[in-house]
């Protein structure tokens, strides 16, 4: 009783205070936060079964866990809401926009070097898939083909929106489903193929002020949870040819399977889980896990006893698995409790909702003559929400930053140089 309780309180009061900035304005920053965390609370308790690693979790355990992901909740709609509503000067004066002619400059950039590194990836994902190319790809190839991925799709879809005429947007479409084939297919990507979707859509919402119907928004959020996911997943496994037949297999046939598909395409099921596991044994780890984007600098015949990654840590101190390499996410709950107790807990939620509520101060159209003149800073800050807010409710933020410094900061420094003109 009092489990769904949790649940049905924590559902209404998201949905709520959603609904009612919804009804103020699109608050970017916000609304996005509140989707996934909804997302990675609601996923694991709609799962009949819950992974346990072999431990021993009773109810009252995961009911632990949710008064956590209710306080985080509540502390995060305290303080949004007391920085929304405040009346906070932005600046108006800086003016940074795109054209379609650097963006074409941009994107043609990604298409050259997605087509050089061709002979490198190989098609052969196109049966195998992942698992059966994985290894032969050269490691510095591996290095730079998730910017590249994320770069092209990026691009090419944003692209589309500065098209001027039919033969501009035939030409941006065109490039896009080359992008989108060579993540999903070529590169078996999700996030490097969902989010600059995500990105571009929000953009595309803040810039031209348009507000999509709320049952829209449900279809899509429900599209991508139980039909482009999962197949990804499918696609991933066996390749284009076989992932897809199998998907349709599966949702005709075995929706057990398919669940499991949905569990299978986001970390949260295992993180809600891990999360649960480290309230119960009382894991705690060093905050110094937090500097990982700095101390990576840092060679371990310095340092010894430098922090592993948070993922890493977990996995071996609640010994998850047998394989010493394996990280396993702990949650933006399970996070903020190793590092400092429940009293993490609650400054994660307040952090959030200040961080959120100051960044959707910036996120506002600002036209001069009916024409947006900082399109070029919105579209880098939704890059940023997307990629770092993702990653943050994921579990282990300084992996999250640190990916954000090798796979988005050159797409941003391509997108700046764009703008230079010759």
């Amino acid at each position: 009783m009092m489990y769904n309780l949790i649940i049905l309180v924590f559902v209404c009061c998201t949905v709520g205070y959603m609904f009612l900035l919804y009804e103020k304005r699109v608050y970017v920053s916000t609304l996005y936060w509140l989707g996934i965390f909804l997302m990675s609370f609601l996923i694991p308790n709609l799962m009949k079964d819950k992974y346990n690693y072999g431990y021993n979790l009773s109810n009252n355990d995961f009911i632990k866990l949710n008064l956590c992901y209710l306080g985080v909740l509540f502390f995060f709609i305290l303080f949004n809401f007391l920085f929304v509503s405040l009346n906070l000067r932005t600046s108006s004066n800086v003016k940074s926009t795109f054209d379609y002619s650097q963006l074409s400059k941009a994107s043609n950039l990604f298409i050259v070097v997605s087509i050089a590194m061709l002979p490198f990836v190989g098609v052969g994902n196109l049966f195998s898939g992942a698992h059966g190319n994985h290894g032969l790809i050269n490691p510095l190839i591996l290095k730079i083909f998730p910017t590249v991925v994320f770069g092209l799709n990026l691009t090419t879809l944003t692209r589309v929106i500065y098209s001027k005429n039919k033969s501009q947007r035939n030409k941006s479409i065109a490039a896009y489903i080359y992008a989108l084939f060579y993540g999903v297919v070529i590169g078996y990507a999700r996030r490097l193929v969902i989010f600059p979707i995500i990105v571009v859509g929000l953009f595309y919402v803040v810039i031209k002020q348009v507000k999509p119907s709320k049952r829209l928004i449900v279809l899509i959020t429900l599209t991508t949870i139980f039909v482009v996911m999962p197949l990804m997943v499918s696609i991933r496994t066996s390749g284009l040819v076989d992932g897809v037949s199998n998907y349709m297999d599966t949702v005709t046939s075995d929706q057990a399977k398919l669940v499991r598909y949905v569990q299978m395409s986001t970390d949260v099921s295992w993180s809600y889980s891990v999360a649960a596991i480290a309230i119960k044994e009382d894991v705690h780890i060093t905050p110094l896990t937090l500097l990982k984007p700095i101390t990576i600098l840092v060679p371990r015949s310095i340092w010894a006893e430098k922090p592993l990654p948070l993922s890493l840590e977990i996995s071996r101190l609640l010994r998850l698995s047998d394989n010493s390499m394996s990280s396993v996410p702990v949650g933006i709950v399970g996070e903020a409790f190793v590092y400092f107790d429940f009293v993490g807990v609650i400054v994660m939620g307040v952090i959030w909702g200040i961080f959120t509520g100051l960044i959707d101060k910036k996120v506002v159209a600002k036209k001069v003559k009916g024409r947006v003149t900082n399109d070029s800073s919105i579209l880098i800050s939704i890059i940023f929400v997307v990629q770092i807010f993702t990653g943050a409710i994921r579990g282990d933020i300084a992996t999250t930053i640190l990916e954000t410094e090798m796979v988005v900061l050159p797409v941003v420094f391509v997108l700046y140089l764009s703008k230079i003109k010759r």
